[in-house]
């Protein structure tokens, strides 16, 4: 078989197998959240896209020995975090933000604190793109009530 027929029966069992074609997800802007000295948990964030639409069915990473994919939601006034049962769904075309305050990666079990200035290895696992691993720089993050004071308003 030549080269020429080779590249030729390649395109085609392309279009003849579209499933084997590789998924695309894309993960942006990542970073962990700094932690105190003792703390057993942290945080990690993210911005995700795929333009055909995945699941993100986990993260990994060396920093803690356990790893959830959670949501936040408000019920009668208070905070509560929940694991996102299944993966989180990437809608196609669409991008899902990892933020504080909403959606996020708990890292429970910490192998040590998440310093400033510092990076963590994240390995996102998703259904159809497989692993992506991200360098997260870790950042000091302030709470709500912190940030809100730091905004200007009115300006």
């Amino acid at each position: 078989m030549t080269i020429r027929s080779s590249l030729v029966a390649g395109v085609l069992a392309a279009f003849a197998f579209p499933s084997l074609a590789l998924a695309d997800a894309a993960v942006s802007s990542p970073f962990g959240r700094a932690t105190p000295p003792g703390a057993k948990t942290g945080a990690a964030y993210a911005t995700i896209s795929s333009a055909e639409g995945d699941r993100l069915i986990s993260v990994s990473t060396a920093s803690a020995k356990t790893t959830q994919i959670h949501d936040t939601k408000m019920e009668n006034g208070v905070a509560k975090m929940r694991e996102i049962e299944g993966g989180l769904e990437i809608p196609a075309g669409h991008t899902v933000s990892l933020a504080p305050g909403g959606k996020h990666i708990m890292l429970m079990g910490l192998t040590g604190p998440l310093k400033e200035g510092e990076a963590i290895s994240l390995t996102f696992t998703f259904e159809k793109a497989g692993e992506v691993v991200v360098t997260a720089p870790v950042k000091k993050v302030m709470a709500g009530h912190d940030a809100h004071k730091a905004m200007k308003h009115g300006q």
